[in-house]
């Protein structure tokens, strides 16, 4: 794993709140560095950049805790007799565009999102 629970704190969060629990951060560290390992082609272990991977890692892994525990998640509207209601939720399709955003943001510059030869 690149980033651990220390580092989420200490590095990424600098005195903000911790969003993922401990104990479910490296569940969610785990599916974010697949996603920044699948949008680098491997390159994931580059130095150079480590400190923007690891924060990358954990924008993600914040993301991911999110979305597994919006409630709402893509309901639009619900319906029971005379009661109705009406929720917030972000799609499947938000959160990947989100997603998708974090990784430009913190790796666009670095080069490793580059896919020419």
């Amino acid at each position: 794993m690149l980033v651990n629970y220390d580092y989420y704190v200490r590095n990424y969060l600098l005195g903000k709140a911790p969003v993922v629990p401990k104990e479910q951060f490296l569940y969610f560290a785990m599916l974010a560095e697949k996603l920044v390992n699948e949008a680098t082609l491997g390159k994931i272990h580059d130095t150079k950049h480590e400190t923007a991977i690891k924060n990358c890692v954990c924008n993600l892994a914040e993301l991911g805790y999110i979305e597994e525990n919006d409630e709402h998640k893509g309901i639009a509207s619900e319906k029971v007799g005379e009661y109705a209601v009406s929720y917030t939720g972000s799609t499947n399709q938000e959160y990947r565009k989100k997603k998708t955003n974090a990784i430009r943001e913190w790796l666009g510059v670095t080069g490793l999102l580059y896919r020419g030869g």
